[in-house]
């Protein structure tokens, strides 16, 4: 099973993954954790999207109390625009097992911040991962880019700041660069 969790970090090697995932459960049918990687795999693999979903929420049924399930049902579910409440319901179930996971957190920010009237609720969210998550660039910038879609420009400013210095990205300099810039003109427009 662990060729196959490796296999599935490389999208076009997901199919060798879901081979491997699938010989891992021919030898042993009992074998929740690969049925739940199997079934992310298939969520990932082009055309195959609907199976996985379909094995991720009999798996949820299955094994209520996993973490790791509702998460990866959301993460599936998240791609598919109109079943951007199921998966964050399914985040939330992730956080009700396990308020410490950290990419549940992260997973629901992102999809929190695509409603414009729950960009409140993201932040929150990307604050916890920030907190959970304090060396991760990725982290300060998904709060820092919340914070500036709600117009919280210094806060954005301090959270790509901590970014940067995490992991210097070119990207996240020319953010940094682009909102000192929008700062520095509505302070002269004052």
């Amino acid at each position: 099973m662990n060729l196959g969790i490796a296999l599935s970090q490389t999208p076009d090697r997901v199919p060798e993954a879901i081979a491997h995932y699938e010989m891992a459960l021919r030898l042993r049918p009992d074998y929740p954790e690969a049925r739940v990687h199997l079934a992310s795999a298939l969520a990932a693999a082009p055309g195959r999207t609907t199976e996985g979903i379909a094995m991720l929420e009999t798996t949820v049924r299955g094994k209520p109390d996993s973490a790791e399930t509702h998460y990866k049902l959301g993460f599936a579910l998240s791609k598919i625009p109109d079943r951007l409440p199921d998966a964050i319901a399914q985040y939330e179930a992730a956080l009700r097992i396990s308020p410490e996971y950290a990419d549940a957190h992260t997973s629901r920010g992102i999809a929190l911040s695509g409603i414009p009237q729950r960009l409140t609720e993201a932040i929150s969210e990307f604050k916890a991962a920030s907190r959970l998550l304090p060396n991760s660039a990725e982290a300060h910038s998904n709060l820092g880019l919340a914070l500036s879609m709600a117009g919280r420009l210094p806060e954005a400013i301090s959270e790509f700041e901590a970014s940067f210095r995490i992991r210097p990205d070119p990207a996240v300099r020319q953010t940094l660069d682009n909102l000192r810039a929008k700062a520095t003109s509505g302070i002269a427009q004052k």
